[in-house]
């Protein structure tokens, strides 16, 4: 079986609360209710849109190095519950029911790995990183800030609560950093810092919305890629079971999407 490249990109489990020891301590004279207000505004904008697509730089750095131990370009379009994540070697479909993650290494080597849709435990992805001030993160500052001609919103996040009663941690991000544009009110860069100090940071280098997405784009083409190595962990196994095999659990054939005219984001 193949191992999936970057497997725990975007990855972020549902945040384990009670009990806890270790608690978020705002900075200053942050006015809480102020920056939760201004974060619900923020989620209110990308919830009000059709769907939309983004366009990436991710960068991770592990504590005391200077140069970046991982970076690449990536892709992820939204619509409600559905979405496509594309990194290099690796797509990730998911209909809002089934997860397909489509992996390819050197050697023309393909699987799929596909498994049931759990909100609770997907993916970190843009539909989702607006909202941890309601999974278990509290602002500790908020600072505005000018680039250039720009004005950003910098607010930073941490856990409410960060170990059990062992002193175990059981949240995966220790700090979160989100910079949006004031203009637009869209996220430009988000960075999170990993409980082993590793920094990852996500640049949106375009952003549009309102994008024609045809049928099946967020499925896997199971009848386009016969012979592919599938590893099932559904739980009732319907990509392994005689109609899997016969073809007819296969996703909606679909065409590529075009990316033309895509709205940058000024991110310096």
């Amino acid at each position: 079986m193949l191992a999936p490249q970057r497997k725990t990109v975007f990855a972020l489990l549902a945040v384990l609360l009670g009990g806890a020891t270790a608690k978020a301590t705002p900075q200053g004279d942050l006015n809480v209710v102020q920056t939760l207000t201004y974060l619900d505004q923020v989620g209110a904008y990308y919830q009000q849109l059709p769907n939309y697509r983004a366009k990436f730089r991710y960068t991770a750095r592990r504590p005391g190095e200077e140069k970046p131990s991982d970076t690449f370009m990536g892709t992820i379009t939204v619509q409600g519950n559905q979405y496509r994540l594309e990194i290099p070697g690796q797509t990730t479909y998911v209909d809002g029911t089934t997860v397909w993650v489509h992996v390819k290494e050197a050697g023309n080597k393909e699987e799929v790995n596909i498994s049931d849709y759990s909100p609770a435990e997907e993916e970190l992805n843009f539909s989702q990183i607006y909202t941890l001030h309601k999974e278990g993160y509290t602002p500790v500052d908020h600072q505005t800030i000018t680039q250039g001609k720009h004005r950003y919103e910098v607010i930073e996040l941490e856990p409410i609560d960060s170990e059990d009663n062992e002193g175990e941690t059981t949240a995966l991000y220790k700090h979160v950093k989100l910079t949006i544009s004031q203009a637009t009110q869209r996220i430009t860069q988000w960075a999170v810092t990993l409980d082993d100090g590793t920094e990852e940071v996500y640049d949106i280098k375009k952003f549009k919305s309102k994008i024609d997405i045809r049928v099946g784009y967020f499925q896997f083409d199971m009848a386009a890629h016969k012979g592919i190595e599938i590893i099932d962990l559904t739980e009732d196994g319907r990509y392994t079971s005689p109609t899997a095999a016969e073809g007819e659990a296969a996703a909606v054939p679909t065409p590529a999407i075009a990316d033309d005219h895509a709205i940058s984001t000024t991110t310096n």
